[in-house]
């Protein structure tokens, strides 16, 4: 039994881009089906990961761990080909963890940073400009003057005062 799996095993490594291509296609001509399926169940998948959920998880570890490698190629990949929602990521996260917020008032440009207006909302600005003055949203330092020259160029760029930045 043991050279049957085995056998089995190679056949899988040995076709894996034909059956990736064919699960895709099945999956694209099948979606409803799938999509009805879990409709349907889903109060039955919902219990049995309740009941399985320390199981899975173990399993899900130990995959890691065994297969570290692997994932760390596929987030590279991942990155390497995501360059600017990798960025907005980063940039996101490191407010969050800074405790600010990130609602946008305009869109970002060629050569911009975001400048947080207050704690929670952003405009994205020059970036010589965003480093032209020293400032601090968090201590309120030099906030003021740098708004004010931020808001000057977010009006200058839109043309006509009032209008939205979005």
């Amino acid at each position: 039994m043991r050279k049957k799996k085995n056998c089995y095993k190679e056949w899988y490594k040995e076709h894996r881009d034909e059956r990736l291509a064919y699960y895709k296609q099945w999956r694209k001509t099948h979606r409803d089906e799938m999509v009805a399926y879990r409709k349907e169940h889903r109060d039955k998948m919902l219990a049995y990961y309740k009941e399985h959920r320390d199981e899975m998880l173990a399993y899900m570890k130990l995959y890691y761990e065994q297969n570290k490698e692997k994932y760390k190629q596929q987030a590279k990949a991942w990155i390497k080909n995501h360059k600017k929602q990798r960025r907005e990521i980063g940039r996101r996260h490191d407010f969050k963890r800074r405790s600010l917020g990130f609602v946008c008032l305009n869109k970002p440009f060629e050569g911009s940073e975001a400048h947080h207006i207050c704690p929670t909302f952003v405009i994205y600005i020059p970036k010589e400009l965003h480093r032209s003055i020293k400032h601090s949203v968090l201590r309120w330092e030099n906030m003021d003057k740098i708004n004010q020259l931020a808001w000057e160029d977010v009006y200058q760029r839109r043309g006509e005062y009032g209008q939205q930045t979005q």
